[in-house]
Protein backbone atom coordinates (compact mmCIF):
# COMPACT_ATOMS: atom_id res chain seq x y z
CA UNK A 1 0.00 0.00 0.00
CA UNK A 2 1.37 3.44 -0.93
CA UNK A 3 2.04 6.09 1.68
CA UNK A 4 -0.80 8.51 2.36
CA UNK A 5 -3.51 5.98 1.39
CA UNK A 6 -6.02 4.97 4.05
CA UNK A 7 -8.45 2.05 3.86
CA UNK A 8 -11.55 1.76 6.05
CA UNK A 9 -11.55 -1.55 8.00
CA UNK A 10 -14.28 -2.99 10.31
CA UNK A 11 -13.52 -2.38 14.00
CA UNK A 12 -13.08 -5.43 16.26
CA UNK A 13 -16.24 -6.05 18.29
CA UNK A 14 -14.60 -5.29 21.66
CA UNK A 15 -13.16 -2.03 20.38
CA UNK A 16 -16.52 -1.11 18.89
CA UNK A 17 -18.25 -1.69 22.22
CA UNK A 18 -15.72 0.44 24.09
CA UNK A 19 -16.16 3.29 21.58
CA UNK A 20 -19.96 2.99 21.71
CA UNK A 21 -19.88 3.22 25.52
CA UNK A 22 -17.63 6.26 25.31
CA UNK A 23 -19.98 8.02 22.85
CA UNK A 24 -22.97 7.19 25.08
CA UNK A 25 -21.20 8.66 28.09
CA UNK A 26 -20.33 11.81 26.14
CA UNK A 27 -23.90 12.22 24.90
CA UNK A 28 -25.36 11.65 28.36
CA UNK A 29 -22.92 14.13 29.86
CA UNK A 30 -23.71 16.74 27.17
CA UNK A 31 -27.48 16.40 27.54
CA UNK A 32 -27.27 16.60 31.34
CA UNK A 33 -25.16 19.75 31.05
CA UNK A 34 -27.72 21.17 28.60
CA UNK A 35 -30.62 20.46 30.99
CA UNK A 36 -28.72 22.30 33.70
CA UNK A 37 -28.55 25.48 31.60
CA UNK A 38 -31.19 28.19 31.98
CA UNK A 39 -34.07 27.82 29.51
CA UNK A 40 -33.32 31.17 27.86
CA UNK A 41 -29.72 30.20 27.13
CA UNK A 42 -30.84 26.89 25.60
CA UNK A 43 -33.15 28.80 23.24
CA UNK A 44 -30.30 31.18 22.33
CA UNK A 45 -27.98 28.28 21.51
CA UNK A 46 -30.63 26.66 19.34
CA UNK A 47 -31.15 29.93 17.44
CA UNK A 48 -27.41 30.30 16.82
CA UNK A 49 -27.22 26.77 15.42
CA UNK A 50 -30.23 27.32 13.14
CA UNK A 51 -28.76 30.58 11.80
CA UNK A 52 -25.47 28.91 10.91
CA UNK A 53 -27.06 26.08 8.90
CA UNK A 54 -28.38 28.07 5.88
CA UNK A 55 -25.01 29.79 5.40
CA UNK A 56 -23.24 26.45 5.05
CA UNK A 57 -25.89 25.24 2.58
CA UNK A 58 -25.54 28.37 0.44
CA UNK A 59 -21.75 28.05 0.34
CA UNK A 60 -22.11 24.54 -1.05
CA UNK A 61 -24.39 25.67 -3.89
CA UNK A 62 -22.07 28.41 -5.18
CA UNK A 63 -20.82 27.86 -8.75
CA UNK A 64 -18.55 30.00 -10.91
CA UNK A 65 -17.23 29.60 -14.43
CA UNK A 66 -15.26 31.85 -16.78
CA UNK A 67 -15.20 30.87 -20.43
CA UNK A 68 -14.75 32.27 -23.93
CA UNK A 69 -16.60 31.68 -27.18
CA UNK A 70 -16.09 32.80 -30.75
CA UNK A 71 -19.04 33.75 -32.93
CA UNK A 72 -19.30 34.88 -36.57
CA UNK A 73 -20.43 38.44 -37.24
CA UNK A 74 -23.36 38.27 -39.61
CA UNK A 75 -24.85 41.39 -41.13
CA UNK A 76 -28.02 42.73 -39.50
CA UNK A 77 -27.35 40.65 -36.40
CA UNK A 78 -26.99 41.81 -32.79
CA UNK A 79 -23.24 41.15 -33.01
CA UNK A 80 -22.78 43.35 -36.10
CA UNK A 81 -24.95 46.06 -34.52
CA UNK A 82 -22.76 45.96 -31.41
CA UNK A 83 -19.60 46.21 -33.50
CA UNK A 84 -20.90 49.26 -35.37
CA UNK A 85 -22.16 50.88 -32.16
CA UNK A 86 -18.79 50.43 -30.44
CA UNK A 87 -16.99 51.93 -33.44
CA UNK A 88 -19.37 54.91 -33.45
CA UNK A 89 -18.87 55.61 -29.73
CA UNK A 90 -15.12 54.99 -29.86
CA UNK A 91 -14.57 57.44 -32.73
CA UNK A 92 -16.96 60.05 -31.32
CA UNK A 93 -15.39 59.99 -27.86
CA UNK A 94 -11.89 59.11 -29.12
CA UNK A 95 -11.70 56.22 -26.67
CA UNK A 96 -8.48 54.40 -25.93
CA UNK A 97 -8.68 50.69 -26.71
CA UNK A 98 -6.32 47.83 -27.33
CA UNK A 99 -6.10 46.37 -30.79
CA UNK A 100 -5.25 42.98 -29.24
CA UNK A 101 -5.69 41.72 -25.65
CA UNK A 102 -1.93 41.14 -25.64
CA UNK A 103 -1.11 44.83 -26.20
CA UNK A 104 0.68 46.40 -23.25
CA UNK A 105 -1.62 49.40 -23.00
CA UNK A 106 -4.65 50.99 -24.71
CA UNK A 107 -4.15 53.47 -27.56
CA UNK A 108 -6.37 56.21 -28.99
CA UNK A 109 -8.85 54.58 -31.34
CA UNK A 110 -7.89 57.06 -34.09
CA UNK A 111 -4.37 55.60 -34.01
CA UNK A 112 -5.73 52.06 -34.34
CA UNK A 113 -7.98 53.16 -37.22
CA UNK A 114 -5.03 54.58 -39.17
CA UNK A 115 -3.05 51.39 -38.58
CA UNK A 116 -5.93 49.32 -39.95
CA UNK A 117 -6.28 51.55 -43.01
CA UNK A 118 -2.58 51.10 -43.75
CA UNK A 119 -3.25 47.35 -43.85
CA UNK A 120 -6.27 47.71 -46.14
CA UNK A 121 -8.74 47.12 -43.30
CA UNK A 122 -11.12 49.09 -41.11
CA UNK A 123 -13.20 48.41 -38.01
CA UNK A 124 -16.05 46.94 -40.04
CA UNK A 125 -13.64 44.33 -41.43
CA UNK A 126 -14.13 42.41 -38.18
CA UNK A 127 -15.99 39.20 -39.04
CA UNK A 128 -15.48 37.22 -35.82
CA UNK A 129 -15.92 38.14 -32.17
CA UNK A 130 -14.38 36.51 -29.11
CA UNK A 131 -16.55 37.01 -26.00
CA UNK A 132 -15.27 36.20 -22.52
CA UNK A 133 -17.92 35.62 -19.85
CA UNK A 134 -18.03 35.21 -16.10
CA UNK A 135 -21.01 33.26 -14.74
CA UNK A 136 -21.50 33.02 -10.98
CA UNK A 137 -24.34 31.36 -9.09
CA UNK A 138 -25.12 31.61 -5.40
CA UNK A 139 -28.27 30.97 -3.45
CA UNK A 140 -30.18 30.09 -6.61
CA UNK A 141 -29.39 33.37 -8.43
CA UNK A 142 -27.26 33.42 -11.59
CA UNK A 143 -25.07 36.48 -12.21
CA UNK A 144 -23.82 36.78 -15.79
CA UNK A 145 -21.32 39.31 -17.12
CA UNK A 146 -19.41 39.95 -20.33
CA UNK A 147 -15.80 40.57 -19.35
CA UNK A 148 -14.01 41.12 -22.67
CA UNK A 149 -14.78 41.69 -26.36
CA UNK A 150 -12.13 40.95 -28.99
CA UNK A 151 -12.99 41.60 -32.63
CA UNK A 152 -10.85 39.95 -35.31
CA UNK A 153 -10.68 39.60 -39.07
CA UNK A 154 -10.43 35.99 -40.24
CA UNK A 155 -9.61 35.49 -43.94
CA UNK A 156 -11.93 33.23 -45.87
CA UNK A 157 -10.70 29.65 -46.30
CA UNK A 158 -7.58 28.22 -44.74
CA UNK A 159 -5.23 30.89 -46.07
CA UNK A 160 -3.85 33.66 -43.89
CA UNK A 161 -4.03 34.24 -40.17
CA UNK A 162 -6.39 36.02 -37.82
CA UNK A 163 -5.81 39.76 -37.47
CA UNK A 164 -6.92 41.65 -34.39
CA UNK A 165 -9.18 44.62 -35.06
CA UNK A 166 -9.99 45.92 -31.58
CA UNK A 167 -10.29 44.62 -28.04
CA UNK A 168 -11.96 46.00 -24.92
CA UNK A 169 -11.87 45.02 -21.26
CA UNK A 170 -15.48 45.94 -20.50
CA UNK A 171 -14.84 46.77 -16.84
CA UNK A 172 -12.30 49.42 -17.86
CA UNK A 173 -14.34 51.11 -20.60
CA UNK A 174 -17.51 52.58 -19.03
CA UNK A 175 -18.93 53.69 -22.40
CA UNK A 176 -18.91 50.11 -23.69
CA UNK A 177 -20.27 48.73 -20.41
CA UNK A 178 -23.14 51.24 -20.65
CA UNK A 179 -23.72 50.28 -24.29
CA UNK A 180 -24.02 46.60 -23.39
CA UNK A 181 -26.45 47.32 -20.56
CA UNK A 182 -28.68 49.98 -22.11
CA UNK A 183 -28.57 49.61 -25.90
CA UNK A 184 -29.60 46.79 -28.18
CA UNK A 185 -31.88 45.73 -31.02
CA UNK A 186 -35.61 45.24 -31.23
CA UNK A 187 -36.77 41.79 -32.31
CA UNK A 188 -37.82 41.40 -35.94
CA UNK A 189 -40.85 39.40 -34.83
CA UNK A 190 -41.91 42.04 -32.29
CA UNK A 191 -40.78 45.63 -32.74
CA UNK A 192 -42.20 46.54 -29.33
CA UNK A 193 -39.79 44.13 -27.68
CA UNK A 194 -36.34 45.35 -26.65
CA UNK A 195 -33.41 43.38 -25.30
CA UNK A 196 -30.02 44.92 -24.38
CA UNK A 197 -26.84 43.72 -26.06
CA UNK A 198 -25.64 41.98 -22.91
CA UNK A 199 -28.69 39.69 -23.13
CA UNK A 200 -28.55 39.21 -26.89
CA UNK A 201 -24.87 38.25 -26.69
CA UNK A 202 -25.29 35.53 -24.06
CA UNK A 203 -23.66 32.41 -25.49
CA UNK A 204 -26.85 30.32 -25.30
CA UNK A 205 -28.51 32.87 -27.62
CA UNK A 206 -25.71 32.62 -30.20
CA UNK A 207 -26.34 29.25 -31.89
CA UNK A 208 -23.28 29.57 -34.16
CA UNK A 209 -20.88 30.28 -31.29
CA UNK A 210 -18.11 27.82 -30.42
CA UNK A 211 -16.48 27.35 -27.03
CA UNK A 212 -12.73 28.01 -27.27
CA UNK A 213 -11.59 28.36 -23.65
CA UNK A 214 -12.79 27.20 -20.25
CA UNK A 215 -11.25 28.90 -17.25
CA UNK A 216 -7.64 29.43 -18.29
CA UNK A 217 -7.53 26.40 -20.60
CA UNK A 218 -7.79 26.61 -24.38
CA UNK A 219 -9.99 23.92 -25.95
CA UNK A 220 -8.80 22.81 -29.38
CA UNK A 221 -10.71 19.57 -29.88
CA UNK A 222 -14.10 20.22 -31.50
CA UNK A 223 -15.84 17.33 -29.74
CA UNK A 224 -14.52 18.38 -26.34
CA UNK A 225 -15.60 21.97 -27.01
CA UNK A 226 -19.15 20.92 -27.93
CA UNK A 227 -19.43 18.61 -24.92
CA UNK A 228 -18.36 21.42 -22.56
CA UNK A 229 -20.71 23.86 -24.29
CA UNK A 230 -23.65 21.51 -23.74
CA UNK A 231 -22.63 21.13 -20.08
CA UNK A 232 -22.64 24.91 -19.68
CA UNK A 233 -26.03 25.13 -21.39
CA UNK A 234 -27.50 22.62 -18.95
CA UNK A 235 -26.01 24.51 -15.99
CA UNK A 236 -27.47 27.81 -17.21
CA UNK A 237 -30.89 26.29 -17.91
CA UNK A 238 -31.12 25.04 -14.33
CA UNK A 239 -30.94 28.62 -13.08
CA UNK A 240 -32.88 30.43 -15.81
CA UNK A 241 -35.84 28.14 -16.46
Amino acid sequence: MSLGTSVDRPLPFASFCRQSSFFSMQFSFSTSRLRALPAGLVVLLAAMISLGAPQAAQAQTEWQQTFQVITPIQEESAVSALRDSIVDIALRENLSLRRSPDDESPRPVSEIEQELLDQGLDFTSANRLFIRYNFRAKGGDLHRSIEELHFIYRPQGAQGQDLSIMSADVSKVPSIADLLANSGMTLRTNEASFSPFREQLMFHKLPSSQLVALGGNVIRDAEDAEAERQRLLRAVQRFLY
